[in-house]
């Protein structure tokens, strides 16, 4: 199966072509159960920089990169992110209607059990049948699937040039009900999510992503900023002044170590250089952690699917394994002034990381972010 490839060498499946993970799974053929269900188990695996790339690829112009199932791929990964937001998603048809069955591409479900029709469309070149996306609804409430109160309609377009469809949906009896956002919004939400993934935050994208009326910008205000009484600052600026600017701790007079013998293994030689930092008293600033913590700019700096650190929390192991059970993350954990992380232990000197961590690391003692 294509999803135990992405356990035992994720790196290598990143740098696969989306069509090339097509053929990988079941036996390629999506109209078939066990291919969608293989491809959907995978797509559930892979991190934050790999689905990016994905949807690259899907929406791709080149000629090399298009295949005939790009758009159903798609539409599956934009569940997934839906999934991953939050929602509790039920996969639709890859094609209108079958034997009667509803021709929605996905229903999104809320935790206050609200709905989302999800549509997904990889552009605005072709017509869209808004009728018939409106019928999925209708049909649903109909048959007391979803309330009519409570549900909407959202596009999701690959590539906009934000005149067709708008034009299409504004001019209908249907503009309340429906909205559309890009591709690359709906993945730039997940990503807001993955780096800060509270309550308030699933709150405020899920109610971004139903129609509202902001003629009255209170309205907006309050979805936006919906602590916004207790992060207003004084009249001289002093209140959140500190927060913006202060550090974990100061690093005044810490001598960063040098690093370790580099004949070492790449996992013993960063973990050694990791324990030497941490004990020489050097303190990270918040802006550091966030950039260690986050998947993206650690794939870019350390050559890793996984986030460089992770801050420790009270849910102590199960933070180190992942959605499988796999320990992703060394047990013992490293403190830096008031924050305690751990690291991750996918650095493989095949990928580079040993190379990526040593640039880092000296950059950082010569006091550079």
């Amino acid at each position: 199966m294509i999803s135990n490839l992405w356990d035992t060498d994720p790196i290598y499946v990143s740098n696969m072509k989306l069509k090339q993970i097509l053929v990988l799974a079941g036996n390629g053929n999506l109209y078939q159960e066990t291919t969608s269900q293989e491809l959907r188990q995978f797509l559930a695996k892979i991190d934050l920089p790999t689905m990016s790339k994905y949807i690259e690829d899907a929406l791709s112009s080149n000629k090399d990169d298009k295949f005939d199932e790009r758009g159903y791929v798609l539409q599956d990964i934009v569940n997934e992110m839906g999934s991953r937001l939050g929602y509790r998603v039920t996969n639709g048809l890859y094609r209108g209607k079958r034997n009667n069955e509803n021709g929605f591409d996905g229903l999104w479900r809320c935790p206050d059990e609200s709905c989302i029709i999800m549509e997904s469309k990889t552009s605005d070149a072709y017509t869209l049948d808004l009728e018939a996306i409106v019928g999925y609804r209708e049909e649903l409430i109909e048959t007391r699937a979803i309330e009519r109160r409570n549900s909407s309609i959202l596009i999701v377009l690959g590539r906009a040039d934000r005149g067709t469809f708008p034009s299409l949906i504004r001019g209908s009896n249907y503009s309340q009900n429906i909205r559309i956002i890009s591709t690359r919004a709906s993945f730039d939400l997940l990503k807001i999510y993955d780096c800060n993934p509270t309550q308030m935050i699933q709150g405020q994208i899920m109610e971004l992503l139903k129609p509202h009326d902001f003629m009255w910008l209170d309205n907006l205000v309050e979805l936006v900023f919906p602590q916004a009484d207790g992060g207003i600052p004084d009249f001289d600026g002093s209140a959140d002044r500190g927060i913006v600017d202060s550090a974990v701790g100061s690093n005044q007079d810490i001598v960063i170590p040098e690093l370790p013998d580099r004949s070492l293994k790449v996992g013993k030689f960063i973990r050694t250089a990791m324990q030497q930092l941490s004990s020489s008293g050097y303190m990270f600033t918040e802006s550091q952690i966030e950039k260690l913590c986050d998947k993206a700019w650690s794939k870019k700096t350390f050559h890793t699917n996984w986030p460089f650190m992770k801050r420790k929390q009270a849910d102590g192991e199960t933070q180190l394994r992942d959605a499988n059970g796999r320990m992703r993350y060394w047990v013992d954990s490293f403190v830096f002034g008031d924050v305690e992380v751990y690291v991750t232990k996918e650095l493989f000197q095949e990928s580079g990381s040993m190379e990526c961590f040593i640039e880092w690391y000296e950059r950082l003692r010569g006091g550079e972010d």
